[in-house]
């Protein structure tokens, strides 16, 4: 194949390679000729029985090899990780970079030994095309393997009916869009959608037409097949995020703002109960997530899912939880009742969507912190939703009870979130706060919500804008209009977390200080007199403790010079003090008195009769008596 520069590309100075047209076609055709074969080769049933078999094998002895190294690591104490091959990971939903590697050295060492010793894949071609072609038409989903080993595909959806088979593709943040790629036949799909049941032990058949299968990495399928879909079938291929958000995350994808974010921190630092609505895929687990992990503190996480875990907990105390309603529909109602004895400081049911809204809500009462979800259109519906789960003739104490169930959620939900998808858009439509039940002109009991946010869509930017109707001051609730107020209850909560967070303040004071003083005595004990000093006048700065005085007192005492002269100054300043405190003027010997305490050498160098504290007693008991 030759390669020439033209004349004009010479003189003006550029390189420009231009390929022979003859040479053009020769590489059209061998990519022409490549194709069929690896269409030949994906139809030839022998060549894909012989890929499977080596594909089949190696999970196989991969998996033999774990168990013997765990065996080996037990009887001999050996570190496992001395001991542990590469683990052959051939799943389809597994990350694709790794799986891809693995399957052409595993093809290609085959198709090597195949090729001297003869057998089926004697002649295949050993392109990572075609290897990856032969792996998706017999381990992967055929022509969908592409999408679901692309990250940026959050959803693949495979709709079969008498007319064909039709492929829909999501993107992160944006709506479904339908692709070339299709499946031969509705069987095809079948046949793959049952099989993955199968290796699950989940049922799927006649008379069980619909399951929720749990696959790895964060990734979930739907099934729906005959009789519940008439001579079709649907598969939704769902992928979750394997890392974790916080609020700040939600920020960074602009679905609310830092002001909002603020707000939703409060809340979580007083310890509310959210409940999030929204229509599928508008992000209800994700903000679930980010709240939870948005949390204050180390507290005990418990999370409830149904099938599979979907939601990351970057808090260490976490117990996740999972129940599966298809064996055992009680399971989820059951596991929220559980909780109340395990004592945890917040407990998040992923989603809620029957009668297990009755131990839902029963554990919000106990004033536990409890974040769930539902599908719900309105902030309000949210409410009025949840409530009447809570009130299925199956559930756990609101059976049958809408008015007690529903006044109990306008009580215990005290902060309410709804989620909006628009064109591709995730962001929160709407905060309000639960203030309890009122009535409507009808007389019918109604959810009462403040309006706290509310976010909508500009028509000429296409951005996102908020009505923010309260801010964050000094850890309160500031409302833009002075007339609005807080509702009691939450009020009450976020008095309690500023006390909590006073005496978790003072904790971490009275340890940092005791650590303070302990470093100090190993500088004296090691004579090293300024640094101590220096580390005693931070430990000064967080409280007045007699014992930083001694200390400091032995760390002046190295320096003979510098304690006769502080000594002197701080008498004479004592001696003025008590010419002040002669007359009475109280203020005036407050202040003298805090310019000395606060400054430790000076406070240590001199000590009057009966310690500065005594002074200072004195000094506040006249200034609070009255003139």
């Amino acid at each position: 194949m030759d390669a020439f520069l033209t004349p004009a590309a010479a003189t003006q100075g550029h390189d420009i390679t231009v390929i022979e047209d003859d040479a053009l076609r020769q590489l059209g055709n061998e990519d022409h000729r490549l194709h069929q074969q690896r269409a030949t080769l994906i139809g030839n049933p022998t060549v894909l029985a012989a890929v499977r078999d080596v594909l089949e094998r190696s999970v196989r002895h991969s998996k033999e090899r774990e168990q013997q190294t765990a065996l080996r690591a037990d009887d001999d104490d050996t570190p496992v990780a001395h001991l542990r091959e590469v683990t052959v990971d051939l799943d389809p939903f597994s990350p694709a970079q790794q799986r891809q590697e693995q399957v052409c050295v595993l093809l290609r060492q085959e198709i090597d030994t195949q090729t001297y010793q003869g057998g089926p894949l004697a002649r295949v071609p050993t392109d990572e095309d075609t290897l990856l072609a032969l792996y998706n038409e017999t381990l992967g989903w055929g022509p969908i393997q592409p999408y679901l080993d692309d990250p940026n595909i959050q959803e693949v959806k495979i709709i079969g009916n008498v007319r064909g088979v039709y492929v829909l593709v999501q993107e992160s943040g944006s709506d479904f869009q339908q692709v070339e790629e299709t499946f031969p036949s509705v069987e095809s799909v079948l046949r793959r959608a049952i099989l993955t049941a199968t290796i699950l032990n989940t049922r799927l058949d006649s008379a069980t037409p619909q399951a929720t299968l749990p696959l790895s990495n964060a990734t979930r399928m739907h099934v729906s097949i005959p009789p519940r879909v008439d001579d079709g079938v649907l598969v939704s291929i769902r992928r979750g995020r394997l890392d974790s958000w916080d609020v700040d995350d939600l920020v960074e994808r602009k679905a609310l703002t830092a002001e909002i974010a603020a707000l939703l921190r409060l809340f979580c630092a007083a310890g509310c109960s959210f409940l999030i609505g929204g229509s599928t895929g508008s992000g209800k687990t994700a903000w679930l997530e980010a709240l939870m992990n948005s949390w204050p503190g180390s507290p005990h996480v418990v999370t409830i899912e149904d099938g599979m875990r979907e939601i990351n907990c970057r808090h260490p105390i976490w117990t996740p939880e999972l129940v599966n309603t298809q064996v055992r529909p009680d399971d989820y109602a059951r596991a929220a009742v559980e909780a109340l004895r395990q004592t945890p400081s917040i407990v998040a049911p992923g989603e809620t969507r029957s009668f297990e809204a009755g131990a839902i809500l029963y554990l919000a009462t106990t004033d536990h912190a409890v974040l769930t979800t539902i599908h719900a259109e309105t902030a309000t519906e949210a409410l009025t939703g949840f409530a009447r789960r809570a009130a299925d003739p199956k559930a756990f104490q609101y059976d049958q009870k809408p008015q007690m169930a529903l006044e109990d959620t306008c009580l215990a939900f005290t902060v309410v979130i709804h989620l909006a998808k628009l064109s591709g858009k995730r962001f929160v439509r709407e905060i309000a706060l639960a203030n309890g039940v009122t009535y409507d002109e009808a007389g019918q009991m109604r959810p009462n919500v403040i309006p706290l946010v509310r976010g909508r869509v500009n028509d000429e930017s296409g951005d996102v804008v908020w009505d923010i109707h309260a801010t964050v001051q000094d850890r309160r609730l500031v409302w833009n209009d002075p007339a609005q107020q807080t509702p009691e209850r939450i009020q009450e909560k976020l008095q309690r977390a500023r006390i909590r967070r006073a005496a978790r303040a003072n904790v971490t004071q009275r340890r940092d200080l005791e650590a303070m003083i302990g470093q100090a005595q190993a500088l004296l004990a090691s004579q090293a007199a300024p640094e101590a000093l220096a580390l005693l006048e931070r430990a000064w700065a967080i409280v007045h403790d007699p014992r930083i005085l001694g200390y400091a007192q032995q760390a002046l005492a190295r320096d003979n010079e510098r304690w006769a002269r502080l000594h002197e100054e701080t008498r004479q300043r004592h001696q003025g003090l008590e010419q002040i405190m002669r007359y009475q003027q109280w203020d005036i010997v407050q202040q003298h008195l805090t310019a000395i305490l606060n400054y430790l050498p000076t406070a240590a160098a001199y000590q009057p009769p009966g310690g500065w504290p005594t002074i200072q007693q004195l000094s506040l008991i006249h200034i609070s008596e009255p003139t």
